[in-house]
């Protein structure tokens, strides 16, 4: 049944895995799910059933642990600088799709234009007001030199999320390495977003690394 409904039997939260019994999901104090690769909607029932649960104090999703505290009974949710990488993705995602989630800190995690992608495709969906993406490596890797390969599909994937959203009021952006080697393209893509935008206040796009 649906997650505001009673789960009765087993819960198959992640394809190719055991389901788990609905009486270990009550009584679990932490779920470990091990280097598995969460769809979004595997997520999404992920967070349903931590919220339902009270007993499940942590999730392990690929060696990161989130806890109860940290994105479950908060509304502010920060995961800033947690070494989450794309196969995070998906579950951060589903935070931001969640009612309870107003504001969204996952900056200085190395998730790349991947993994922006991933939680763009939330962002039209999403009812949180504040989004933190600063040093994300948005626009791909650059060193200290600014030696890299400039990459627009992250931020393509966010333009055209920020072009439809309704809810965000502030997004920082800084330290992306946005317009990278005269790149020009990213900063052309946000700026049509924004001029689009009619609820986002602020947008951050400049700052040292």
């Amino acid at each position: 049944e649906g997650p505001g409904n009673e789960f009765v039997g087993e819960l198959k939260v992640i394809k190719d895995s055991p389901p788990m019994p609905i009486g270990q999901w009550k009584t679990s104090a932490a779920i470990d799910l091990g280097d598995r690769s969460l769809q979004t909607f595997e997520a999404i029932i992920l967070v349903a059933v931590a919220q339902k649960f009270p007993a499940c104090q942590t999730v392990i999703v690929q060696k990161a642990e989130f806890s109860r505290a940290e994105i479950i009974t908060t509304t502010q949710v920060d995961l800033s600088e947690r070494k989450l990488t794309v196969g995070h993705a998906n579950l951060l995602a589903a935070l931001a799709l969640t009612d309870q989630t107003d504001s969204l800190d996952i900056s200085k995690n190395p998730l790349g234009p991947e993994g922006i992608v991933t939680l763009a495709r939330a962002l039209p969906f999403s009812a949180m007001e504040n989004l933190n993406l600063s040093n994300v490596e948005l626009c791909g890797k650059f060193d200290s030199r600014g030696r890299g390969t400039f990459n627009a599909t992250g931020i393509a994937a966010l333009a055209g999320a920020l072009s439809v959203n309704t809810s965000l009021v502030s997004i920082d952006l800084s330290s992306n390495s946005i317009g990278q080697g005269g790149a020009t393209k990213g900063i052309t893509d946000l700026t049509q977003a924004l001029s689009v935008n009619m609820t986002i206040k602020s947008c951050l796009l400049y700052t040292s690394p």
